[in-house]
């Protein structure tokens, strides 16, 4: 007798080995696209930096508000819409800076994630160059490892 197709059993190793790489592989594809999605925050307080910088250097001040820096509105959405930015205000920066921090001579950009990015960190970037992420959603940056993107 020809037989052909599968049989049941050789159809159930097949879902049941398919199942496995599904159940190890998605995991690492998730944090993949997390890691690739922030860059998108990333770009946003970069270019916050980039004009504050420049405002710096014509007013000798950082601009307290990104309305100041020609932005339509203080709270501004990334390009792809994973996160908002704002940058916050003396006091709350100074608690991420774990120091004072007035305008004249400080800022810090947050970037905040939003819609599919919501499970990740938050972000922030200082006048000083330093760079926050909010590994542990606890909102603090003061956590070991959490002083870098």
């Amino acid at each position: 007798m020809n037989q052909r197709g599968i049989t049941l059993i050789e159809l159930l190793i097949a879902l049941t080995i398919i199942s496995l790489l599904t159940i190890t592989a998605l995991p690492n594809y998730q944090t993949f696209v997390s890691k690739g999605r922030r860059a998108d925050g990333q770009a946003l307080l970069l270019h916050i930096a980039t004009l504050q910088e420049r405002w710096f250097t014509e007013n000798m001040t950082y601009a307290g508000s990104l309305s100041t820096l020609g932005y339509a509105a203080d709270l501004q959405t990334s390009e792809k819409g994973y996160y908002t930015v704002t940058l916050l205000d003396p006091t709350a920066a100074a608690v991420v800076l774990q120091g004072s921090c007035p305008v004249t001579s400080c800022y810090v950009a947050e970037a905040t994630p939003v819609g599919g990015q919501a499970s990740d960190g938050k972000m922030a970037l200082a006048a000083n160059g330093s760079q926050y992420r909010d590994a542990n959603h606890n909102n603090s940056y003061a956590d070991a490892g959490e002083n870098h993107w």
